[in-house]
Order: C-alpha cells, then sequence, then structure tokens
C-alpha cells in the first residue's frame, strides 16, 4: 500500500462522526471536554520533586502544543477536501426560500399531507452550509439511494454503533443505542434532490416522558465534471424540524445556537465520507473489499453492488491517468483488471460478480 493510499484509508477511520443530522435533533446535544492530567512521583523530595513535577509540566505544555499543530493540520486537510462555499444560517430570508425550492408538487397527496403537516408546526429551521467535495456521481448517488449501507460502512470500520435496516423500498428504521429510535421515509429522489421524513423519539430513564420529533429534510446536489474528468459535488441541505411539546420546542430553541454547529458539521463530515468512499475506490480497491466483507444489515446484493462499483471506479480511474499520458481509454476494460470468476455449475460455467483484488494495490504513477 502507497503511502498516499494508506493515509486515505486512515483519514475515514480517524474521522469524528456524529449522527445528530440524522436523529433529527432530538434536543439531547451533548458536550464533552478532555482534562490534561499530569501526576509526579511522591517518593521524590526537594529539588527533585521539583525538577520532576516542573519536567512533568513542560511535557504536558508541548503535548498540548502538539495537539494543537495536529488539529489544525486536520483542520485544514478538512477544508481543502470539503470546500465551503456558503456558511450555514437561520434566518427568515432563508427560510421563505427554503419553502419555495421544496418539491412538493412533485409528491402524491399522501406524502404532501406528511410535510405540510411538519411545515405547519416547525419551530426549527437550518440551512446547512453549501459544500463542494471531489466525489464521482456514481458513488454519491449509490450511498444517497442506500444510506444503510454508508451507516454499515461506519459499523465496520468502528466510528460508529448506529444501526439503519431497511424496511421497505423507501422506508428504514434507525437506532443511535443511546435511547433514541425512529423511521426514515423517502418521499422524494432523484439525481438532482431528495426529499426525506424523519419520525424520532428520544427515551431515558433521567427524563419522565420521552422526546418526540419529525423532521423534513431537503437535499439538492449539483454534479460538474472537470476538464481531466473527475467530478465534483456541490451540495445543501435544508431541515425543518417539529417537536409536539411546546416545552421542548422552547429548549432547542435555546440550544440552537450550538446544536446548528453540531448539525453543520455532521454534513461536513458525511461530506468529507463520500470524498474519502469515491477516492479509495479509485486508488484502494483492496481496502473498500476488505470493509465489505465486515458489512451487516444491508440486503446480501448490496456487497456485491458495491464491489462492481468500486471495480468500475477503478478502471475509470485507470482510464483517466491513461488518457492523460497519450493512451487511449479502450486499451483497458473492467475484465482486463478483474477477470470474472466462475463457478462450475451442474457441468456449466456461470460468471459471476468481477471480484476486487483483496491484496493492497500500489497507484500506478
Amino acid at each position: 500500500m502507497t503511502v498516499r493510499n494508506r493515509t486515505a484509508a486512515n483519514a475515514i477511520c480517524r474521522m469524528p462522526f456524529r449522527i445528530g443530522t440524522v436523529r433529527v435533533t432530538l434536543a439531547a446535544v451533548l458536550l464533552t471536554a478532555g482534562i490534561h492530567h499530569a501526576t509526579a512521583n511522591d517518593n521524590q523530595q526537594g529539588n527533585s520533586a521539583n525538577g520532576v513535577l516542573q519536567s512533568t509540566v513542560d511535557s504536558t505544555k508541548r503535548s498540548q502544543r502538539d495537539e494543537s499543530k495536529s488539529k489544525e493540520s486536520q483542520r485544514i486537510e478538512f477544508n481543502k477536501r470539503v470546500r465551503v462555499l456558503k456558511k450555514g444560517t437561520s434566518s427568515r430570508s432563508s427560510r421563505r426560500a427554503a419553502l419555495a425550492l421544496l418539491p412538493l408538487d412533485k409528491l402524491k397527496e399522501a406524502e404532501q399531507q406528511r410535510a405540510f403537516a411538519v411545515l405547519r408546526s416547525a419551530s426549527m429551521f437550518r440551512e446547512l452550509p453549501l459544500l463542494e467535495c471531489d466525489v464521482e456521481p456514481e458513488v454519491y448517488n449509490y450511498f444517497a439511494r442506500h444510506p444503510d449501507v454508508a451507516v454499515s460502512v461506519w459499523r465496520a470500520m468502528k466510528i460508529s454503533v448506529f444501526q439503519m435496516s431497511q424496511t421497505g423500498p423507501t422506508s428504514y428504521d434507525v437506532n443511535s443505542g443511546d435511547g433514541t429510535t425512529g423511521k426514515v421515509d423517502v418521499l422524494y429522489q432523484s439525481d438532482e434532490e431528495s426529499l426525506i421524513i424523519c419520525s424520532g423519539v428520544f427515551k431515558n430513564p433521567l427524563i419522565l416522558k420521552p422526546i418526540n420529533a419529525t423532521g423534513l429534510f431537503h437535499l439538492r446536489t449539483t454534479m460538474k465534471r472537470q476538464k481531466d474528468g473527475t467530478s465534483v459535488a456541490t451540495h445543501q441541505g435544508r431541515m425543518f424540524v417539529a417537536f409536539p411539546s411546546q416545552a421542548v420546542s422552547t429548549i432547542a430553541k435555546v440550544i440552537s445556537p450550538i446544536s446548528n454547529i453540531i448539525i453543520d458539521r455532521n454534513f461536513r463530515e458525511v461530506s468529507l465520507f463520500l470524498h474519502m468512499m469515491s477516492m479509495a475506490m479509485q486508488r484502494q480497491p483492496g481496502w473498500v473489499e476488505h470493509v465489505s466483507e465486515k458489512l451487516d444489515g444491508v440486503p446480501a446484493k448490496r456487497r456485491e453492488e458495491l464491489l462492481q462499483l468500486t471495480a468500475q471506479m477503478y478502471v475509470d480511474a485507470r482510464k483517466r491517468k491513461l488518457v492523460a499520458a497519450g493512451g487511449r481509454a479502450d486499451d483497458i476494460d473492467i475484465d482486463t483488471l478483474f477477470p470474472p470468476t466462475v463457478q462450475p455449475k451442474s457441468g456449466s460455467r456461470r460468471p459471476t460478480t468481477p471480484r476486487v483484488v483483496s491484496k493492497p494495490m500500489r497507484t500506478a504513477n
């Protein structure tokens, strides 16, 4: 595995995912702070004890400086991969504009009524940042249409315990593992936009009554092909949230300055995930295959679909490099790089899905 590919794979594993957006901000915002603790040897006395203490303090300061530099480096790299074109807002003008953009005319009557019910009683609104990231449209659309696969990838990489299981063609049950459960229904979806309705409930022994919420999420996406053949996605989400309880609604408004920051960051991190998966498919298909073997909670065919997509993205990337070097794209095809495996059955040979090689592969220069 090349250094660049190893860095790409590790970057995905290090991403601090928070799934607050999927939970529809059920009025639960938890803040944690890290505390640096240093100890000195109690058996040392006098100048020796002071020397140990001073050494510990100096070591702690150096550690803090190094940590600060590391975080700043990560922030810069994050901003390179996911570019913010416009910051998020909750202004009244943006809310009015968001209402005008909703594809309500494309919904059936029953679905329109569900959407109108949320809009009439929505006490929270957020227009998420307008973001831009490098991602192939096939990868973007695959995870947009199969969000349960993305969630399963997070579990496979041990960065989340969130559960999302498909219950219908466009319906999912969700469980965050912290007392939050809910249902997600895709009301409308195309390559350019999606309209999703989520209903959830948060239960905890420390609260007397469960907290209920319903959210309407509208995602608009534009794909642009670059001169070198790669693609850039520009997307933005808008969210309306309704709380049946007036008390909960009031609390949600009070903490909205904090929850909005978390929601915006969630959206950026999901965008980074899409970018990193697209890059991994093009540069390190073996790593994607390794992760796919750990998928759970999704239909069995999803793994084969993910491998097919990975193989195609890798081939397309190789073709672009070949053309850039003066070669012909026709010189490479998927069967050349990934010969179909065959399984003898009743005396016949039936080709199966092209298998992505499982060994680490070095990217061609």
